[in-house]
């Protein structure tokens, strides 16, 4: 082993000892291996970057730094009980079949009953038999995966996902062409769909040479960390909620939610804009073809997970404030270690700056979605103007956009043409 490798490798080990003792003892053989692996992958890094190297994995629980659920850990009992909301069951039920339902009112444990309700209410607990003390594990089980820490990736970001796959439902026709089956693949695949995250992109586990991007050969590293968290927990015998399904059904579910969950890597969202925009509006899918049902899932799985700027604005600058305080975190973390920063990433500090970037981000991901996807469900064309509106105010905050806009709702091609000229 070289020299440099070798410092490095005595680094990892030595600027945090307790750590690695722990995970050591944790998972002896699997950890050590993936030090060493780490060690020898890693380009170049100074004694800094080593240390910061350790601090990025050390301060995450031990699922995300081993890409492994240790059973003993998650067969843990919990005391959860419902939470009394203080209002009746329908009261609950109207106000989580609102779009405008904000999260951030209401504790992670009313989520939790929240999460319930909206399986109930979509007939998936009956029609599938859910024994209620499973569903109660399960639900708890996976809050405990988020992580608190994060600003954006954490249970209310799971639970709003989840909600806007509901409301989505809810509100156009797509409930027509999927199965109950297709349903409860989506529902539980939106709620787990960023398990276990731990704060960064997929580019920077890669760029770290980060145990999961080892594992998971540097595709779609976070995507497939999730759906096998995901997974995890459904394999305890106390969080099966997927118990009275017939094998045929639990293996259509898994590879349900399976897609739904890869589906959410925004290295495909240019390549499934383009397939939405190609779509029949009259008849955009066959429900006899599982290829037709498993795109729609994808497509209002990737929608939801998309969904914070089409709400309405007090809640879309919300979600807006929590990405840009992942997103300097990300790059402290990137500075620490010597990497690259991505541009949209950079200097988000700077209001002007994280306002300008927000814009570009409307114009250029999040339009070229919402516009096909309320062409083919016109009753989500509120979305659309929503994204509209918390466009200009946005651009209203920034210096290159400061122009209001005289658009009309006439889609994503005409704002691209104003944007360049603002440029």
């Amino acid at each position: 082993m070289p020299n440099s490798h070798t410092n490095l490798f005595l680094k990892l080990f030595s600027y945090n000892l307790f750590a690695c003792v722990q995970a050591f003892c944790v998972e002896i053989g699997d950890t050590l291996r993936r030090y060493v692996t780490e060690a020898l992958l890693e380009r170049t890094v100074d004694d800094k970057g080593a240390q910061s190297l350790v601090q990025v994995y050390m301060d995450r629980p031990l699922s995300t730094f081993s890409a492994r659920i240790t059973l003993s850990r998650v067969e843990e009992e919990t005391d959860f009980v419902w939470p009394h909301l203080g209002r009746s069951e329908t009261h609950t039920l109207r106000e989580i079949q609102k779009m405008s339902l904000n999260a951030f009112s209401h504790t992670p444990e009313e989520l939790i009953t929240f999460a319930r309700q909206i399986l109930v209410d979509l007939g998936l607990v009956a029609e599938f038999d859910i024994p209620e003390e499973q569903l109660r594990h399960f639900l708890v089980r996976v809050r405990q995966k988020y992580h608190d820490d994060n600003p954006f990736h954490n249970w209310y970001h799971a639970f709003s996902v989840m909600h806007f796959a509901y409301i989505f439902l809810l509100t156009t026709k797509a409930h027509n062409y999927l199965r109950k089956l297709d349903v409860l693949g989506m529902m539980i695949g939106a709620l787990c769909h960023d398990i276990d995250h731990p704060g960064y992109t997929n580019q920077f586990a890669i760029n770290s040479a980060s145990p999961l991007a080892v594992r998971y050969n540097d595709t779609s590293v976070l995507e497939n960390h999730h759906a096998y968290e995901a997974f995890q927990i459904l394999s305890l015998p106390q969080c099966n909620i997927f118990v009275n399904l017939n094998p045929k059904s639990k293996t259509e579910v898994r590879k349900v939610m399976i897609s739904a969950i890869l589906a959410t890597d925004m290295a495909h969202h240019f390549k499934m804009c383009k397939r939405i925009e190609n779509l029949d509006k009259n008849s955009p899918f066959d429900k006899n073809k599982a290829v037709d049902r498993q795109f729609l899932v994808n497509m209002i799985t990737h929608s939801a997970d998309l969904s914070g700027q089409v709400l309405e604005p007090k809640i879309a600058q919300i979600w807006e404030d929590r990405i840009g305080q992942e997103f300097q975190l990300q790059e402290k973390r990137e500075q620490d270690l010597g990497l690259e920063t991505a541009p949209f990433m950079q200097n988000l500090a700077d209001e002007d700056t994280r306002m300008t970037q927000q814009v570009n981000f409307i114009d250029f991901v999040l339009l070229p979605l919402w516009k096909p996807v309320s062409r083919i469900f016109p009753s989500l064309q509120k979305c659309y103007e929503n994204l509209l509106q918390n466009r200009d105010y946005y651009a209203s905050k920034s210096k290159k956009h400061r122009k209001p806009s005289v658009l009309k709702l006439t889609g994503v091609d005409e704002r691209k043409t104003v944007f360049h000229q603002r440029r």
